[in-house]
């Protein structure tokens, strides 16, 4: 699905940004977008977070095509904006560029826009792409088909990704994977209430596209019914947003003959081998409790429910790919479920589409464009003052014995720095060719096939472990466990976040603290089973790594069931954002007190509150519970506050009584 709401600040095995997606939590028994309660009385004393962004949080509206306002989306309508008017300037000849895909992307991005075409061309591009599923025979005739499937991204009940084997990261490994949920997390599944209200918009809409793709509605009605039959028998074995939080329990290497065994009628191993053209002797499962049930899911007895299934999936996958009409109706389901008013223009949606396809030659486009060199040196500069402060830490350490001590500061001192944008292109992005004589969803397509081609061509070949996971322009940060990196994009190195121009102290409690909260993330409950180098290896004692265990837990337990917005923070779901938040305060706030002792420590906390500054629907605020690795902005700020004596001694206002107070005894740490 494609990223729009982003909520920043992650780390990432392969890739995972900052923001998060939509989905959805159906609170309510209506559509009425509700917002989120502003204390119009809060103090620093009561509520922090509210206090210091009191006055953006009583005039900031929540855009009408979105579920949120945010410092990220204020500085991401920036960057839109720019950039928007630089593609009309390369259409119309005015500017041009030399970096390569810039071409394609132009073309493509016209294609996208020409609504008038797109109308005339209608629905018919997907039409064929339907008959193939509906010609299909029997379960042999899919498992003979899936290998091209796969490759041209029709819509399977399983799948196979060319991925990183977390164990060498220097090699690729196929990763066998669980088809996803209609709805965002398997809890909407165990409450009968939440998933039929939340499943609503999800089945009207799919018979609403089906019919105006020539459907009857009888039969419209029967396709969605038993697509929600096999979608419901799916999430009986999915993992949770917990579970897939987790990286070493999506670890399970299995054999040709393991993975052979799970059906008779699929031989996963043939299939594999006809995708890849040569034989694998493993294949990585991360959710084995489906493939240990597959013959339930996937069988003769399903086998027209099964088609169904497909034919939803298929038709909903372009659902911005043709016309408008056929857009909205899909829109009608993030509306309902992010408590928005209305959906997206056609035109963001076809800026959303085509930058993600080419976001690799616009990321090189926009760096060298709009990225300084001055602001590159005083990062770099802010990331050694931030390191050298962490190192001392480490060493410093009281439950740590000095072997582990020495292979944490090891890890540290092999982290890789990148700043601003990428050097280069990659090699895949080369493969992407717009074709006039292919329609806007054709293209679509074909580019997808090409790229899943070039991987395919280049599966035996070591990681690139010098690309980047995400473009220049996205507001955003991420620390990468394949190769110890911690990664600061160009969009985000902009005020709030940093400015050249800006005091010190907002500085590091700004882009300050989202450096050390990347560089935390190689010490969390994910990155700590990693080792300097990326691979998945044990580099703890045995005691270290218990003493770790209970104080993360401790972290967790603080966190589990804090109540906001009417549900509760998941402790375990959010436990390494939280690790990496008290990390990032930690060692900035210490940075902040060497380059000055006399600090002004309201500015550092302050700017702390401003950029986490977030409106959103109550809708969405409630979805993202159940769905977010990371708490709640207000939290973010007030609950990690809490934990700091600090953030007391700078404010001696606050008492024991007060909201914002923590007893002593109950505060937890990290590192």
């Amino acid at each position: 699905m494609k990223k729009r709401t982003k909520i920043i600040l992650t780390s990432a095995l392969t890739v995972t940004g900052l923001l998060v997606a939509a989905g959805g939590y159906w609170a309510y028994k209506t559509f009425v977008p509700q917002e989120t309660p502003v204390d119009k009385n809060a103090t620093v004393s009561s509520n922090y977070y509210q206090a210091i962004n009191k006055k953006w949080l009583e005039k900031a509206e929540i855009p009408s095509d979105q579920p949120a306002n945010s410092v990220v989306y204020e500085l991401g309508e920036e960057v839109k904006e720019r950039l928007k008017g630089d593609v009309k300037n390369l259409a119309s000849e005015k500017e041009k560029s030399s970096i390569e895909g810039m071409d394609d992307f132009i073309s493509y991005y016209q294609q996208g826009s020409d609504f008038k075409q797109r109308e005339k061309d209608g629905l018919d591009p997907l039409k064929p792409y339907l008959k193939e599923i509906e010609d299909l025979k029997d379960l042999d005739d899919l498992a003979a088909k899936a290998a091209d499937w796969q490759r041209r991204g029709l819509s399977l009940p399983f799948g196979f990704d060319i991925s990183v084997n977390v164990e060498n990261t220097n090699q690729k490994q196929i990763h066998l994977s669980t088809p996803s949920t209609f709805l965002p997390d398997t809890s909407y599944y165990q409450d009968e209430n939440a998933k039929k209200s939340m499943m609503q918009p999800v089945e009207q809409a799919a018979q609403k596209a089906l019919q105006l793709l020539g459907y009857s509605e009888k039969d419209s009605q029967r396709i969605v019914k038993e697509a929600l039959d096999i979608d419901a028998e799916i999430a009986k074995y999915a993992l949770s947003s917990e579970e897939a939080s987790e990286i070493k329990k999506q670890v399970h290497p299995k054999t040709v003959e393991e993975i052979n065994s799970y059906s008779d009628t699929f031989k996963f191993s043939e299939i594999i081998h006809a995708y890849l053209g040569q034989e694998v002797d493993q294949v990585n499962i991360p959710n084995p409790k489906y493939y240990e049930n597959f013959a339930k899911v996937v069988n003769d007895k399903n086998f027209a429910k099964l088609k169904s299934w497909m034919l939803v999936r298929q038709a909903g996958a372009a659902s911005n790919l043709l016309t408008d009409q056929y857009r909205l109706v899909y829109a009608e389901i993030n509306k309902a479920w992010q408590g928005t008013k209305e959906a997206s223009s056609k035109e963001d949606d076809v800026y959303s589409q085509t930058t993600t396809v080419f976001a690799d030659s616009l990321s090189l486009y926009y760096g060298q464009k709009y990225f300084g060199q001055e602001a590159k040196e005083k990062v770099a500069q802010m990331v050694d003052s931030i390191k050298t402060v962490y190192r001392e830490r480490l060493l410093k350490n009281d439950w740590l014995s000095e072997e582990t001590k020495q292979e944490a500061v090891k890890k540290l001192d092999s982290m890789i720095l990148r700043i601003g944008y990428p050097d280069k292109i990659q090699e895949e992005t080369k493969v992407l060719k717009t074709d006039s004589q292919k329609n806007f969803f054709e293209n679509t397509i074909a580019m997808s096939t090409a790229k899943n081609q070039y991987a395919i061509d280049h599966f035996s070949e070591p990681v690139d472990k010098t690309q980047w996971s995400m473009p220049s322009f996205d507001i955003n940060a991420y620390y990468s466990q394949i190769d110890n990196s911690i990664n600061f994009p160009a969009g985000i190195l902009q005020a709030p976040f940093f400015d050249a121009e800006q005091d010190m102290e907002k500085n590091y409690g700004g882009i300050g603290m989202v450096i050390g909260h990347e560089m935390t993330h190689a010490f969390d409950s994910n990155g700590a089973e990693f080792d300097e180098e990326g691979n998945m290896k044990n580099w703890w004692t045995k005691a270290d790594k218990k003493a770790f265990e209970e104080k993360t837990a401790a972290v967790a337990k603080q966190w589990d069931g804090l109540e906001i917005y009417g549900g509760k923070v998941n402790g375990k779901l959010t436990v390494t954002e939280n690790v990496a938040d008290a990390g990032g305060l930690s060692a900035t706030l210490e940075v902040v007190k060497k380059e000055n002792p006399k600090a002004d420590l309201k500015l550092y906390f302050e700017n702390y509150a401003n950029i986490w500054r977030n409106k959103s629907s109550l809708q969405f605020n409630q979805m993202l519970l159940k769905i977010d690795v990371h708490a709640p902005a207000e939290l973010r700020v007030n609950q990690q506050l809490k934990n700091i004596q600090a953030f007391y001694d700078t404010y001696p206002e606050i008492k024991k009584g007060d909201a914002m107070y923590l007893d002593p005894d109950k505060r937890v740490s990290v590192w």
